[in-house]
């Protein structure tokens, strides 16, 4: 996507209603966010910050709330950086929402989990592992750390591994063997951290079908909006066409009283000028049988 283009989308969405009024054009606004692509939606952000001096998330935000507007934010933000963000608020104030920790943590890959870790160094200065030591605790920070940061049992880094000869001279121009097989002694520690990854890999599995439900859900929910939304609008116009009708009887009452009244004072006025015209012509006989 161009800037140019970029440009035209971010002052549509700012004239749409994130200038923050409250007429805003939410059918306009959730279009263009869905429709455009991952690739281009930071360019459109950086624009929209650029033109308005705000984060297009922060728009967002402040004109749509629930599942609809954490969506949004998303696609906004960007998966890592909302992540990161979400699991600081998890660990601000007193104590730690675990549940909302694992919501997130649980959700993702290793790998995807530590692009949001490094999201979050970059955001809030410190690592991810420094964030879990020092705001979760018990069977529940092993589990995590043990997730991570530990390495499947058995593993060996290569730099770690001696290759000598049978007289135990280390034959340094050898080339590196790849790592042994090596079978652990399963001590309580190294079987507890095994026990903590399986279950975390499930946890992930089951994250991922309720992330599906919850794409479900939040479909669900906007179509519902749009629905209620379309029936305010069809009572609105109902409510609009039935004030016409009674304003447009009004008037045709109004016009027909008037019309009665003016046919009154017009009965009324003929009556007068014809009592006059008797008593004048009454008047004028009596004078002319005096007269003559």
């Amino acid at each position: 996507m161009t800037p140019a283009v970029a440009e035209q989308i971010a002052q549509v969405l700012y004239d749409s209603g994130l200038d923050g009024r409250d007429d805003k054009d939410e059918k306009t606004i959730i279009y263009l966010l869905a429709q455009a692509s991952a690739e281009s939606l930071p360019t459109i952000s950086a624009k929209f910050e650029e033109l308005f001096g705000a984060s297009l998330a922060d728009g967002i935000s402040n004109q749509f709330g629930g599942d609809v507007g954490e969506a949004m934010q998303v696609r906004a933000m960007g998966r890592w950086d909302y992540f990161a963000d979400a699991l600081n608020k998890a660990w601000e104030g007193f104590g730690t929402d675990e549940q909302a920790t694992s919501r997130i943590l649980g959700r993702w890959s290793k790998n995807e989990v530590l692009k949001i870790g490094k999201k979050y160094e970059e955001k809030f200065g410190r690592s991810l592992r420094e964030g879990i030591e020092s705001e979760c605790s018990g069977h529940y920070k092993d589990a995590l750390i043990a997730y991570l940061y530990t390495d499947a049992p058995g593993y060996v880094e290569p730099e770690e591994l001696v290759v000598s000869n049978k007289g135990g001279q280390v034959l340094e121009d050898l080339p590196e063997p790849p790592p042994p097989r090596v079978q652990p002694k399963m001590n309580f520690e190294v079987s507890f951290n095994f026990d903590c990854t399986a279950v975390v890999a499930g946890g992930i599995a089951l994250a991922g079908a309720l992330e599906a439900q919850e794409r479900l859900r939040v479909q669900r929910e906007m179509l519902k909006e749009q629905r209620i939304a379309n029936e305010v609008r069809q009572s609105e116009k109902l409510e609009r066409q039935s004030l016409a009708a009674e304003a447009e009887a009004e008037a045709e009452a109004e016009a027909e009283a008037e019309a009665e009244v003016e046919a009154e004072v017009e009965a009324e006025a003929e009556a007068e000028a014809e009592a006059e015209e008797e008593e004048v012509s009454a008047k004028f006989s009596g004078f002319c049988l005096i007269f003559f």
